[in-house]
């Protein structure tokens, strides 16, 4: 089942501008910065001082992708929460059970549909999704 929260993801414009802000107000500290160019995306993976908060901060290459489309539809801010669960495809039947179908699956990773959770994106991990290069 799921076991807490493992990141908040915010579409941005610029991942520099954010994390300059964030490392001022909050104390934040870059983790990791991944290039995604099948998804048009950079991510980078902030943490805030307790070690456990974390942020993905989600920029897009281009004008194509979901990030892109995300910030022109509805600027920057919150895209997703992501929480953290054992077994994604177990998480998903729970979800589905409950009238909360999976708009995305792949191994590790799955996104459940806003429309059947109060307008919520949530990304189920698992830790076993790995990033194609």
């Amino acid at each position: 089942m799921i076991k807490g929260f493992n990141h908040i993801g915010i579409c941005v414009r610029s991942i520099d501008d954010t994390l300059a802000k964030m490392e001022k107000t909050m104390g934040a500290k870059l983790l990791s910065r991944t290039e995604y160019p099948d998804r048009h995306q950079v991510s980078a993976i902030v943490v805030l001082p307790d070690g456990c908060s974390k942020f993905e901060l989600m920029e897009p290459i281009g004008e194509e992708g979901t990030v892109a489309k995300f910030l022109a539809k509805k600027g920057e801010g919150l895209h997703h929460i992501s929480l953290l669960t054992d077994d994604v495809a177990e998480a998903c039947e729970v979800f589905e059970e409950a009238g909360c179908p999976a708009v995305s699956k792949t191994t590790g990773l799955a996104f459940i549909s806003p429309k059947t959770t109060g307008g919520v994106l949530y990304e189920l991990a698992d830790g076993k999704f790995k990033k194609d290069k």
